[in-house]
């Protein structure tokens, strides 16, 4: 089956509006429209939604699989006042995202991948879309296709430590190492509410397309 599957319940690690992927090339992701964020990668099986078939289904379902990597569940896009203003960060209960709105998602009508949509303020829109790339440890390739006018940035990651290495950019403790290919001006990082970030400023005309690499290095 070349299709992927799309899993549309409460998922651990997300909040209930989190919706998993699986690839047929054996690496999944989940998507938080709260938050407009990946907020999860792993290898492997997808999910068991046995809890969800069962009685009321009440309760969040872990991802099967292995090499599951959280990612941070901030938003990915914010219009900063200053290049050392704060990022965005969720308030108590509420882990919507600000100033971001959540517009849906559209099937590609190959094998059936998502385009998860989104707004950003009034003036910039996000076609969302991820591509697996497979091997003896797949990866995944994330396209960000910006539409409008208008300077935004990029939280492309945000950890305890994160570190540049040949190539791309190690991500704290984890097994997480992030690039992105076509990228002409160099990523920030930055110390920011305690933890270090690595953002990428963009200055849309039109349309700018954005490329992250997500890999497992073990």
């Amino acid at each position: 089956i070349d299709e992927a599957r799309i899993y549309r319940n409460f998922i651990e690690g997300a909040s209930p509006r989190g919706i998993g992927v699986g690839y047929p090339e054996k690496v999944n992701l989940c998507f938080d429209a709260n938050t407009m964020q990946i907020a999860m990668l792993w290898h492997g099986a997808f999910m068991d939604a046995a809890r969800h078939w069962n009685g009321r289904g009440q309760g969040f379902q872990r991802p099967s699989g292995h090499y599951l990597i959280q990612l941070t569940r901030d938003q990915p896009f914010a219009q900063l006042d200053a290049a050392d203003a704060a990022w965005p960060r969720a308030d108590g209960r509420d882990s919507r995202a600000k100033g971001l709105t959540f517009r849906g998602y559209s099937l590609m009508p190959k094998h059936r991948r998502p385009i998860f949509d989104y707004q950003i303020g009034n003036s910039l829109r996000v076609a969302d879309y991820a591509e697996p790339v497979a091997s003896e440890l797949p990866s995944i390739n994330r396209q960000l296709k910006i539409r409008g006018n208008g300077e935004v940035w990029y939280l492309a990651a945000a950890a305890d430590s994160i570190t540049e290495e040949e190539g791309g950019y190690k991500i704290g403790g984890s097994l997480l190492s992030v690039s992105f290919p076509e990228l002409e001006a160099k990523p920030m990082i930055r110390e920011s509410g305690g933890r270090q970030e690595l953002l990428i400023r963009l200055n849309v005309k039109d349309q700018e397309t954005l490329k992250q690499r997500y890999e497992w290095k073990l």
